[in-house]
């Protein structure tokens, strides 16, 4: 790494002691200790990504409620058409790579949809169909035909960017066994070529769901648990919008049950990430608040904690603005409060944090596709914050990590026999000076806003931006 570089601070190098400031964990003090575990036992690594956007290692980056032609107008004007290539070309910007969620429906939008599809195709992007028959199978409406599924598959193979259907968001537990016939025959019948999408209903620990559309309770981990059991899926894609309720403690206690049935049943999971708040599926006018959620910090953080926890995927909701979700007093409308882009065509906030959390996922992705996450390290205020989460490790060490300092969240990998650390920022509103104390000297390759760097350190000490992200490899 180059000299006076902020992104590596030289004034933490010197040393370790507490005149450096910060608080600590398992900081060492003493002379270094240079036997220490560097034993990498052979770990399933369980990803999944699609040969269109570059095969498996590369980080599906998905957007729900992505490219369309509108069938509303306002004031008698019509909506921009979200199926233009400017769109589509606008969201390849940003990084995206995945469409999982269109709001048309085929064969009703035929030639829309399959515009969607070349566009994707030239664009490097998934793209799952929302094919009304698929659907009604999916949600129970209709029964499984095989034959059909078949027929409505083989009208997308032609097009690379066709990666399998939308099938249901959050759905109730009687509907994961219908997805689970789609998901079987499809892979029966294409040899695990396609897939539906799918994503589950969080746990909200301060507000209680049904997961059942009856009377029936179910516990949050059978609910899930069916799926992967039953579900026949690649992957699970689960949400929890934590600015919501700036639920913390909820949402990774949730991410500790996605992730440790992952690894029982060899399914990645995938987060979403809020683009905005205020959702309005109630279609409802109401007045916006003054300062629209979340920040460029709180969309990071968002973003930096799943990765750290082991995400291998991940989603933004959502894309385009629906025009209800606009709906202001006295027939007015806010453009500006969620989505990357709004309903009348303009680019929000979001879509700026997005790109700029895509530029580093992207410069990543292929270490962590093919890492296993072990678990957490944390200062011990985030520890006491969190409680008894399972995914903090015991010890607070890593391999060759024996401390840190500062308010650190540390997702710890494991990678072809290499130590990988992804250190964030827990603070998602202000920047934060964080120092990594290992055991001794050691070759660290460092990757930060998509830049990689070297350094030979034995406390390396890291600047970062409120809620950001940096992975330090011990080569």
């Amino acid at each position: 790494m180059k000299k006076g570089l902020s992104l590596i601070l030289a004034l933490f190098i010197c040393g370790a002691t507490a005149s450096c400031g910060g608080t600590s964990s398992n900081v060492q003090t003493e002379e270094p200790v240079l036997e220490y575990d560097n034993v990498y036992p052979e770990r399933r690594v369980d990803s999944f990504s699609f040969d269109i956007i570059g095969g498996q290692n590369v980080m599906p980056i998905g957007v729900y409620y992505g490219p369309h032609t509108p069938s509303v107008s306002k004031d008698g004007n019509d909506m921009p058409n979200f199926s233009d290539e400017y769109y589509v070309k606008l969201l390849a910007d940003a990084g995206v790579n995945l469409f999982t969620y269109c709001p048309e429906s085929y064969p009703q939008a035929r030639e829309s949809i399959k515009k969607v599809l070349s566009l994707a195709e030239k664009y490097k992007i998934g793209y799952y169909v929302n094919d009304y028959y698929v659907v009604s199978m999916t949600h129970g409406v209709s029964d499984f035909s095989a034959s059909l599924l078949k027929e409505r598959t083989e009208e997308f193979t032609s097009y690379e960017s066709f990666v399998g259907f939308y099938s249901k968001d959050e759905p109730y537990y009687e509907q994961l066994e219908y997805i689970g016939k789609v998901n079987e025959s499809l892979n029966e019948q294409f040899d695990n070529k396609y897939s539906t999408y799918v994503n589950m209903l969080p746990r909200w620990e301060e507000r209680p769901l049904k997961y059942t559309s009856g009377d029936i309770d179910i516990e949050y981990e059978e609910y899930v648990g069916r799926y992967y059991r039953e579900g026949n899926g690649k992957y699970i894609s689960w949400d929890h919008y934590v600015w919501d309720f700036k639920s913390y403690k909820g949402y990774f206690n949730n991410m500790a049950i996605i992730k440790r049935m992952s690894e029982e049943y060899g399914i990645p999971y995938w987060s979403f990430i809020q683009a905005g708040g205020q959702w309005n599926d109630a279609m409802i006018e109401f007045e916006s608040l003054p300062e629209p959620y979340p920040t460029e910090g709180q969309l990071f953080w968002n973003v930096n904690t799943s990765l750290a926890c082991g995400a291998k995927g991940i989603q933004y909701f959502l894309a385009f603005q629906p025009i209800y979700f606009a709906y202001a007093p006295n027939g007015t409308y806010d453009f500006t409060r969620n989505g990357l882009i709004g309903a009348n065509g303009n680019i929000n906030r979001w879509y700026y944090y997005v790109q700029k959390a895509n530029v580093q996922i992207s410069a990543i992705d292929e270490i962590l596709m093919n890492s296993y996450n072990v678990g957490i390290i944390a200062s011990d205020s985030i520890r006491a914050e969190l409680g008894n989460n399972t995914m903090f490790l015991e010890s607070n060490e890593f391999h060759q990590l024996k401390g840190i300092r500062g308010n650190a969240f540390v997702g710890c990998f494991e990678y072809n026999g290499k130590t990988v650390l992804y250190v964030v920022n827990y603070a998602h509103n202000k920047a934060d000076d964080v120092i990594l104390d290992f055991n001794d000297k050691h070759d660290l390759t460092i990757i930060q806003r998509g830049k990689t760097y070297n350094e030979t350190e034995r406390h390396l000490g890291i600047h970062l931006e409120a809620g950001e992200g940096v992975l330090v490899m011990v080569d």
